[in-house]
């Protein structure tokens, strides 16, 4: 199938479903986000591309005519009965945008392997959701910036405060004062608390222009990026590792990934066998022992924290290891795992029985598997293809990551993160080409095109980017970036 130039996009009709974009190679995921009469993917890896709408039943051409211009829009029109294929002439569009930068951030909550702040990225979508409202199809009832008045008046304080020690950056200054201009815009107005609400939102107003009459003096240069060895970096790339599994000495060791799918992200540090567990067979003593890497804490989040925050349930985190092997189909051992923070890791000891110990003597050293999830996650983790095509997905998300990340800093400090990307996309399209799906296949070529761009940042392409070299980072982003920078 031809590709669209850049500043094309595709018109067809499948069936009742009017679609406009070509269908992307979701290496990384898609998100998809709900419109006004359909849905819009955007690609994680190029946020900034066409995206793609899809439309259905009745709907209005005018929110075609929003996203992509009066020419598609007509050629939409035209495809009302004839199913055919067409390419047209796109129009730059500000909502379109939009929705790009809030489809990456909400692939960001859902699947960055980084340890970005929730809270940043929740109150920066929904700011992006309210300059677009017209547009989405947002559920009642949903979280709303409202929520997030107090913190941003928290937050807002103790930036202006002289007691303030750690400095906060120019995006996280415009988040606020942006978070109290649209807050305060649009506060809920009732004839009891008229004068009472109203004095708020001057107050939030006033506060916010006081910000941005400061933000001038807090502009300040990127840093550069941190040299290597900086763990969250090289966790990006792809490293060489033991085998996952060995026995020696009467001993089982073994390495084990999360199951990004079963574990929330922020809980572990998403790297590939972040996990080791061993099973000692010692008379007496014989028990299954797990270490999963946790994320280390960033002191300067603090600043962020405020009581009775939206989403914080206060609830203790829980995280359990399965020991499963093949060849048995109930589970062998199941370790409730500890939260250490003073270690930055999750730690977990079970003790093993006679008839356990004897069972695990019976089978394959080689090939027991230590699952990791949160107590009640359903089905058992995926093996064989599967399992490799979830590997490749990871690789291609540390790809995309990695790129994002060394956007952060100087231009000239940028090289080393972006050969790990390249290295992570190549393994990343190495295990989608082994796979006979059509689907992976578009995955592996989208993973080959990003190594062929990021080894060749000069080179000059006649088509649309398959990777944004430059995308607009989140606030939460340039938090993390700034840290790491800092730390080393």
């Amino acid at each position: 199938m031809s590709t669209a130039a850049s500043d094309h996009v595709t018109v067809n009709r499948l069936g009742d479903t009017f679609v406009v974009g070509e269908d992307p190679g979701a290496a990384a995921g898609l998100v998809v986000l709900p419109v006004k009469g359909g849905t819009f993917v955007v690609d994680p890896i190029n946020p900034r591309g066409p995206g793609q709408l899809r439309l259905q039943g009745p709907f209005d051409l005018e929110l075609v005519e929003t996203l992509f211009g009066t020419a598609v829009a007509a050629a939409v029109d035209v495809r009302l009965d004839p199913p055919e294929r067409a390419v047209v002439a796109m129009a730059q569009s500000h909502e379109r945008r939009i929705l790009g930068r809030l489809g990456a951030l909400r692939w960001l909550q859902r699947a960055s392997p980084l340890a970005l702040d929730d809270r940043l990225l929740r109150v920066e979508g929904l700011l992006l959701e309210a300059s677009i409202a017209d547009v989405l199809d947002v559920d009642e009832g949903s979280e709303s910036l409202h929520d997030w008045a107090p913190s941003l008046v928290a937050w807002a304080h103790r930036c202006v405060s002289p007691d303030l020690r750690e400095p906060v950056s120019p995006e996280f200054l415009d988040l606020v004062a942006d978070g109290l201009a649209e807050d305060s815009a649009g506060s809920p107005w009732s004839p009891e608390s008229a004068d009472h609400s109203g004095q708020d939102a001057e107050a939030r107003a006033e506060l916010a222009a006081y910000l941005r009459a400061g933000l001038a003096r807090a502009r300040a240069d990127a840093p550069d990026a941190p040299g290597l060895p900086c763990a969250p970096i090289d966790a990006l790339r792809p490293q060489t590792r033991a085998a996952t599994t060995s026995s020696r000495n009467g001993q089982l060791h073994g390495s084990a990934t999360v199951d990004w799918a079963r574990v929330p992200r922020g809980l572990t540090l998403q790297i590939e066998d972040g996990a080791s567990w061993r099973v000692d067979t010692t008379p007496g003593n014989a028990h299954v022992s797990v270490v999963v890497t946790a994320p280390t804490a960033d002191p300067t989040l603090r600043l962020l924290d405020v009581a009775g925050q939206p989403g914080r349930s206060g609830v203790t985190p829980a995280l359990q290891a399965t020991l499963t092997h093949p060849e048995w189909m109930l589970p062998l051992a199941v370790v409730e795992l500890t939260l250490r923070p003073e270690t930055d890791c999750w730690l977990g000891v079970e003790a093993l029985g006679p008839a356990v110990l004897e069972l695990i003597a019976d089978l394959d050293p080689t090939a027991f598997h230590m699952d990791l999830h949160v107590p009640g996650a359903g089905r058992r983790p995926r093996n064989g293809a599967a399992a490799s095509i979830d590997q490749a997905t990871r690789w291609a998300v540390r790809g995309v990551a990695s790129v994002r990340l060394a956007a952060a800093y100087r231009a000239e400090s940028r090289a080393e993160i972006h050969r790990g990307a390249c290295d992570a996309f190549a393994l990343a399209g190495s295990l989608f080409k082994a796979s006979a799906d059509p689907r992976d296949q578009l995955a592996a070529e989208q993973c080959r095109a990003a190594v062929r761009l990021l080894g060749r940042p000069h080179a000059h392409s006649h088509g649309p980017e398959v990777i944004d070299p430059e995308p607009e980072l989140t606030v939460a982003e340039r938090w993390y970036a700034a840290h790491l920078a800092a730390a080393h």
